[in-house]
């Protein structure tokens, strides 16, 4: 299980680096696009999501995903 936080964690962390650096941005792509990407699951990216939502990093609108702010410097 630890294994599996680790590489949610790590996810995140570069998808919040992609977005602060602007590699991503708005509209974000599906989850399929961006676990293709990251070379992860479908599953790992909907828990990066659900934590960037909760952190208020992205948003939906209209059933996609866009960045709401930038990331501050202490979420990098």
């Amino acid at each position: 299980m630890s294994r599996n936080l680790n590489l949610r964690q790590d996810i995140i962390n570069q998808i919040i680096d992609d977005i602060a650096s602007q590699l991503l941005s708005s509209p974000l792509p599906s989850q399929s696009e961006l676990a293709n990407l990251y070379n992860v699951s479908r599953t790992t990216i909907r828990h990066a999501i659900e934590y960037l939502l909760k952190t208020e990093i992205i948003r939906v609108e209209e059933h996609r995903l866009y960045v709401a702010r930038l990331p501050s410097a202490a979420e990098k």
